[in-house]
């Protein structure tokens, strides 16, 4: 009572029954466990090997100046490098 058509689908679906049962427990993210993301430095932002941070820590902490840029560290770091 099946024609060629329905028996090609009942096939595969059988033949790939663990694709399926896959498919429909996986959630919408895919895979869990990631964990959380690795915290980026701003040495390797920059391609830096010396501490970024702590140069800005330095120049902040040694009152230089009442203000400091956000690429003050970053140049001074790569002078000293």
């Amino acid at each position: 009572w099946f024609s060629t058509n329905h028996k090609v689908i009942i096939i595969y679906l059988c033949s790939n029954r663990k694709t399926i049962s896959s498919l429909a427990t996986m959630s919408g993210k895919g895979k869990g466990g990631r964990g959380e993301k690795k915290s980026t430095t701003s040495s390797a932002k920059a391609g830096l090997q010396f501490p970024v941070g702590r140069i800005g820590r330095y120049l902040r902490q040694g009152k230089y100046a009442t203000r400091m840029g956000a690429g003050a560290p970053v140049y001074l770091a790569a002078v000293l490098e």
